[in-house]
């Protein structure tokens, strides 16, 4: 086994692990630590893959940015952890399946479409930089001129994603009978 290889298995078995902690765990601040862990086992991952950019970009936005926003809303807001009943685990192992059987079936669509086009057609999926260098300048270019409304599509796509998850987890007093 080479260097690359170990490295590889270690970062996505960090990244799985995480992942079933964010599901599994029952007290939300280690749920938020476990995507912590996800989230650097994924920026390992990118730098194995030559995608330097994009694992500096995935933990200083994400590892460090979002997860403090996260940290700080689980804060504000006090959330306690409660038991869970058993229709919960129910629910939970409901969405367990139901998100394997979406990846049972995307992921030979993925597949295929990945390795029937021909080698110079990579520029076709998003990788215009193909035949000059990946900089941060040439990013940038891209992002803020063909994919400006893409990004700012994503950008409000996070926005409402904060205000769905806190008005979700907002108490509502009842009235005492």
């Amino acid at each position: 086994m080479n260097g690359e290889l170990i490295s590889f298995t270690i970062a996505s078995l960090l990244a799985i692990c995480g992942a079933i902690g964010v599901v599994a765990l029952v007290n939300p601040i280690y749920s938020a630590l476990s995507l912590l862990v996800t989230l650097l086992g994924v920026a390992t991952i990118f730098a194995n893959l030559g995608a330097h950019f994009l694992a500096i970009a995935q933990i200083t936005v994400y590892a460090g940015a979002i997860m403090v926003l996260v940290l700080f809303v689980l804060m504000l807001l006090n959330v306690k952890y409660e038991r869970r009943s058993v229709g919960q685990l129910l629910g939970t192992l409901g969405a367990i399946f139901v998100g394997a059987g979406f990846l049972y079936l995307v992921i030979p669509i993925l597949h295929d479409s990945f390795y029937k086009l021909p080698a110079g057609d990579l520029g076709r999926i998003g990788f215009e930089l193909a035949g000059s260098e990946g900089t941060v300048k040439n990013i940038g270019r891209l992002l803020f001129t063909k994919y400006l409304f893409t990004f700012e599509v994503a950008s409000i796509l996070l926005i409402v994603a904060i205000v769905g998850a806190v008005l979700v987890s907002r108490r509502v007093d009842q009235p005492e009978a």
